[in-house]
């Protein structure tokens, strides 16, 4: 196996608002195209057609579709007295692995707008607030 150091040739040449060059360099053209938009450039030419939002990539827009507009969570939690589903299977995996796994025997409390399942009365109504833009309830 070589130790050689592998060479970068893309060199970011941005220079902020400070006068300091970025100077990060890259592998390939396209590493140092995906720095730029990402890292200095502030266009979010996509946009939601529900909500106006703007998004730098096309993949960020569908991820806010899915979990805001549509609702979908494809990845259910397999234990049977777990009623909650998520938009990745990371996010499944980090459910399952997590010590605040709700156990048997949990009374849910469910948002009043898309039915997301709580352990608690604050979280829905941090939930609802934040996401389903409702008022909190009495």
């Amino acid at each position: 196996m070589s130790t050689a150091k592998m060479t970068k040739p893309y060199q970011c040449n941005f220079i902020d608002e400070d006068g300091k060059v970025c100077g990060q360099s890259f592998r390939d053209k396209w590493d140092l195209n995906r720095h730029t938009k990402g890292r200095h450039n502030n266009e979010r030419n996509y946009t939601c057609e529900e909500c106006d939002e703007t998004f730098k990539y096309p993949a960020n827009l569908a991820k806010h579709v899915k979990s805001v507009h549509t609702m979908e969570r494809p990845f259910p939690c397999p234990e049977e007295h777990c009623p909650m589903a998520f938009l990745t299977n990371s996010a499944l995996l980090d459910h399952l692995g997590s010590s605040s796994h709700p156990q048997p025997g949990v009374k849910w409390i469910k948002c009043r707008q898309c039915f997301e399942p709580f352990e608690t009365m604050y979280a829905r109504k941090k939930h609802e607030v934040r996401f389903c833009e409702l008022r909190p309830s009495a």
